[in-house]
């Protein structure tokens, strides 16, 4: 049982780790649409690349901070009805909920999501928009 308390916290802190590094891509999402929003109004320019570059960082920060987000306790709930329940019944709804729907589909996901992946690096599959980034990384 130690060894499997040791194994979770080394967890638990890489997960901590890898969060709180790539949230600062929030940031950089927001620095990037904000720059694209005023060269297009200033210099009538807008870019493909930097668009779908929002996107990916929204979504590497999705991927990579999910862990962390729930480590903490941050992810949604109905708080209205959560605060309601006692804490041991919370307890509960939060392990079969983790256990009967958040782990089946993260595994759905995986599964299903790698032959699309391998096509998309193998091909060396580019954006459908003109000026658009690879869609492989």
């Amino acid at each position: 049982m130690r060894r499997l308390l040791a194994v979770s916290r080394v967890i638990d802190a890489v997960n901590g780790q890898i969060g709180r590094k790539v949230a600062w891509l929030i940031f950089v999402a927001v620095i990037i649409a904000a720059g694209n929003a005023v060269i297009r109004k200033i210099f009538n320019w807008s870019s493909n690349s930097l668009l779908e570059l929002q996107w990916m960082l929204f979504g590497a920060v999705f991927l990579m901070c999910a862990s962390w987000t729930l480590q903490v306790k941050e992810h949604i709930r109905i708080d209205i009805v959560n605060s309601m329940l006692p804490r041991r019944v919370r307890q509960w709804i939060e392990l079969l909920g983790h256990i009967f729907f958040l782990m089946p589909f993260a595994l759905l996901i995986v599964y299903h999501s790698v032959p699309f992946f391998l096509r998309s690096y193998a091909i060396d599959e580019q954006s459908l928009s003109a000026g658009g980034l690879a869609q492989w990384p």
